[in-house]
């Protein structure tokens, strides 16, 4: 009976040494507390601070972009080395617009000073610029950073305008493409001056529709019309 009542103790003891290091962990503190902190976050829940479950670096390159609300979900969670993981989420979401979309994407958290949180996404963000066309598995902060640098990254070569008839002008140039992504959809301003003010401006796409490869170059034109006190101009690549 003793011998019984021992094995029970003994029996009892693993279970709680398992649930006090390994259940009590995952479940209250660990990825899984954190995966599940996320996911309550995404149903728009104001109990939770940003700062509980993302890198501030990460949230604060995030936030100009349209976060998904999520509705109902599933994931899994795979670690990727000792302090990072990559959590997998199928979700049923209203996207930026309010409209009712199926979702999948992918969280990298990571572990910092005992605390577990996002510090990249794949396929979260919504992004509503559509100049640059990704090669498919780029991060969001990659991509964060390739639109903010686009403008940087696109050179206006060799341009020059003149006066054409209906008192108009006409423009003629080279854009390259210095970015490591393919790019269309690009428009440049015009800025017209006569005696040291401006007069008139127009806009224009240096790229259509046809992709201008990383590395490439590309000849433009335009025209202006009428632009009758257009003496002087300043051109340069629009913003979104």
């Amino acid at each position: 009976m003793k011998k019984v009542i021992l094995i029970s103790l003994i029996t009892l003891s693993v279970i709680g040494v398992f649930v006090y290091f390994i259940i009590i962990p995952k479940y209250f503190y660990g990825i899984e507390a954190s995966t599940k902190k996320f996911v309550k976050f995404s149903t728009n829940d104001k109990s939770i601070i940003p700062d509980d479950i993302f890198v501030f670096d990460y949230y604060l390159k995030a936030m100009d972009f349209n976060i998904p609300i999520i509705e109902n979900c599933d994931y899994s969670i795979n670690e990727l080395s000792a302090n990072k993981w990559l959590v997998e989420i199928n979700a049923e979401a209203t996207n930026g617009f309010g409209a009712k979309i199926k979702k999948k994407f992918g969280l990298i958290f990571i572990k910092e000073y005992g605390n577990y949180r996002v510090s990249d996404s794949y396929d979260y963000l919504t992004f509503n610029d559509n100049r640059i066309i990704f090669n498919g598995d780029e991060s969001d902060l990659e991509k964060i950073k390739a639109i903010k640098d686009l403008k940087s990254n696109l050179e206006i070569l060799d341009w020059s305008f003149k006066s054409t008839y209906n008192d108009g002008v006409g423009g003629k140039g080279i854009i390259k493409n210095n970015s490591k992504y393919p790019v269309r959809f690009i428009e440049a301003n015009v800025n017209y001056s006569y005696k040291n003010k401006e007069t008139d401006s127009d806009k224009f796409f240096l790229i259509g529709g046809d992709e201008l490869k990383a590395g490439q170059i590309k000849s433009f034109e335009w025209y202006t019309t009428p632009c009758n006190r257009c003496g002087t101009a300043n051109l340069s690549i629009a913003n979104k």
